[in-house]
């Protein structure tokens, strides 16, 4: 497409103030593409779209500039990511015709993102949406974008330990210490947990976890006695005292469940225990 005057004026004015020249300029980056993506085959550096109609241009650097240019001409590409990329939204606009590409500078890897910054702060391009190179420092997300966001992040999973740094949390040693001990039973918990959810339907979410883990961390630890159990024996009317339910179950072997329940309800009915009676 031929150049009016008055914008090849405002092109040459603009451009006319750099001193310097690229490594290497395509004048059309459409039927250049083959030599674009062969020349700079492994080779690391800061490139330069200017569209030829209005001037605007577009700064970017690659430690692989033969991959990295590639994906310009992958329209795939160019259509899922032009809702926030605004030299895409060019190229599919105005067409690789009205673009011309230059290799600014080759450089090593280290030095790609610092060349980068230094050529943005040069040009000022008008599609660069971020202001520093190499961050989404000033990159403001579309509503939908961060909406897909969220959604990719919903259901990602942090550990414990994550999460209690997330909350931002001081501990003290003595808290730590209690953190710790109790970790060491999180895969078995995390297990019960699982187990209870699959059953009732009800999930319990990891900062809920990580909530009642600090809550029992903070916890003031005492022994809790267990319930002493009297059995008497009505063939010889002795009596045993146990502990707890747990002592007395295994001395008699049966379940503890079975004693627990009498004594929550006061059965004073006998029970038959192999051949004894309790």
């Amino acid at each position: 497409m031929p150049l009016d005057l008055f914008n090849w004026s405002w092109f040459t004015e603009k451009n006319s103030e750099l001193s310097f020249l690229p490594v290497i300029t395509y004048l059309n980056a459409d039927i250049e593409k083959l030599s674009i993506i062969k020349d700079n085959k492994d080779k690391s550096g800061v490139y330069k779209w200017t569209n030829l109609e209005n001037g605007n241009c577009y700064i970017g650097s690659s430690v692989n500039l033969s991959r990295r240019l590639a994906q310009y001409y992958n329209l795939n590409f160019l259509t899922k990511f032009r809702k926030n990329s605004l030299i895409h939204k060019a190229l599919l606009k105005y067409g690789y015709s009205n673009f011309k590409l230059e290799i600014l500078e080759y450089c090593n890897r280290e030095d790609a993102i610092k060349r980068e910054q230094y050529y943005m702060d040069t040009f000022k391009p008008e599609y660069n949406i971020l202001k520093f190179a190499g961050s989404a420092l000033g990159h403001k997300h579309s509503a939908e974008t961060i909406e897909n966001l969220r959604l990719k992040a919903t259901g990602r999973k942090h550990t414990i330990e994550t999460l209690a740094k997330m909350m931002g949390r001081t501990h003290s040693e003595a808290t730590k210490n209690k953190i710790k001990c109790i970790l060491r039973a999180e895969e078995v918990r995390k297990k019960m947990v699982d187990a209870f959810s699959k059953r009732t339907g009800v999930k319990v979410s990891a900062e809920t976890r990580v909530k009642m883990l600090y809550a029992q961390a903070n916890r003031d630890w005492v022994t809790v006695a267990g319930v002493k159990v009297e059995v008497k024996d009505l063939s010889t009317n002795l009596v045993t005292v146990y502990d707890s339910i747990n002592k007395a179950a295994e001395a008699l072997q049966i379940p503890k469940g079975t004693i627990a329940r009498r004594v929550k309800l006061n059965i004073e009915k006998p029970l038959l225990i192999k051949k004894d009676i309790l």
